[in-house]
């Protein structure tokens, strides 16, 4: 029976089904007595309703699975991109230290962590005869920092550092009562006075002046982090203008790769532009049709596009950002809350002037006035 109705189905699907029994079991015996003649009769009968494939149906692969890897990867190379084009449009672009807020836990932490750290070094200071270790161990972090510090054509002031900051002549001072911290100190402010910029003279003035061993190595790294991101700023300084001409094919070239980390992971990484786009041509359209305008002259590419810029300057500030102009959006916002003061204020000072007339009308210095009053009462408002 199962021999049977497995033919049965063959033949349904062959579109050769019948119901008479007769010929279904003449079908099952020529089957298995001369399975070649029936394999050569099916190749070379045409069905006329031929079932589709099974896969035609079957739904799409499902996304992609990413590595941990892969996303850090892909993060690392958004974040990369967004620090070259912010590098290569705000002229004025420097880094700035970070510092924890107010009352935040991680502020709070590396409080308690640093007057850990130098009260135990104090209490060594404190013992008789004082006990150094630590003393070592700072001069090993400062000598590592300003070797960081230092240009490829520093070579001989390298050599001095090295040769004065040796940490194995240090230890072996330490081990026969011949170290003397305050020499070092004297030499590390010196170095760093060498090193800084002039607008660091005041903060290494500073230095000078301080005697205590604790409070002199605390204002020690904070020149050197002051130090480090001034150098950091330099460099962006110096590579600015070729960065600026290669800004274009490197963000294209990462954009190009975080569309394909997206569309691996079953994600349309432009979705939001189509959107944007989209509601820029449906608002040129229904413009179109109120006007009664009957060629598509509104409906060209420039002017969809430049109806989608216009719209960016009252964005929602509820809706997400198209992925394209992800990276420009405070500049957007920006530029659209200037407008929208300038807007408020040609519109006050246009009411003023309509409904008082002809004894303001020629008072200019009234007209400046009313304006830096006007701008004051709407930066307070936005603020708020």
């Amino acid at each position: 029976m199962e021999g049977q109705d497995d033919d049965k189905l063959n033949n349904s699907i062959d579109g050769e089904f019948t119901s008479d029994q007769d010929e279904l079991n003449k079908s099952t015996a020529s089957t298995s007595s001369e399975p070649d003649a029936e394999k050569k009769r099916r190749t070379q009968t045409t069905s006329p309703h031929r079932y589709p494939p099974a896969f035609v149906n079957v739904p799409a692969s499902p996304p992609k699975f990413m590595s941990l890897d892969e996303i850090m990867a892909a993060a690392a190379g958004v974040k990369n991109m967004s620090l070259a084009h912010e590098i290569a449009v705000d002229a004025n672009f420097k880094l700035e230290k970070l510092e924890p807020s107010g009352n935040s836990f991680e502020k709070k932490v590396k409080e308690v962590v640093h007057k850990a750290f130098w009260d135990a070094f104090q209490e060594k200071l404190n013992e008789d005869p004082p006990e150094l270790g630590h003393a070592v161990v700072l001069i090993q972090e400062v000598k590592d920092n300003l070797l960081a510090l230092l240009l490829p054509q520093h070579v001989r002031l390298k050599t001095q550092i090295n040769e004065v900051l040796d940490i194995e002549l240090i230890q072996q001072k330490l081990e026969n009562n011949a170290f003397d911290i305050y020499y070092y100190a004297d030499y590390i402010v010196g170095i760093l006075a060498k090193l800084c910029s002039p607008a660091r003279d005041d903060n290494i003035a500073k230095l000078k002046e301080i005697k205590d061993i604790i409070p002199l190595f605390q204002e020690i790294f904070a020149m050197l982090d002051l130090m480090k991101m001034d150098m950091a700023n330099f460099t962006i300084q110096q590579i600015r203008p070729y960065l600026q001409q290669q800004s274009m094919e490197y963000e294209k070239t990462k954009f190009e790769e975080f569309l394909k980390t997206q569309r691996e992971s079953g994600i349309d990484g432009l979705e939001l532009t189509k959107i944007w786009l989209k509601k820029s041509f449906d608002a040129l359209k229904d413009q179109a049709a109120e006007e009664g305008a009957t060629s598509p002259a509104m409906l060209t590419p420039a002017a969809i596009v430049n109806e989608a810029y216009v719209s960016l300057l009252s964005w929602d500030e509820n809706q997400l950002f198209p992925e394209t102009l992800v990276m420009d959006q405070g500049r957007f916002t920006d530029v659209g809350d200037k407008i929208h003061s300038l807007t408020l204020l040609a519109s006050i000072l246009l009411v003023t002037y309509s409904t008082v007339g002809a004894p303001i009308a020629g008072l200019q210095k009234l007209k400046e006035k009313l304006k830096s009053e006007i701008m004051v009462i709407l930066d307070g408002t936005e603020q708020k």
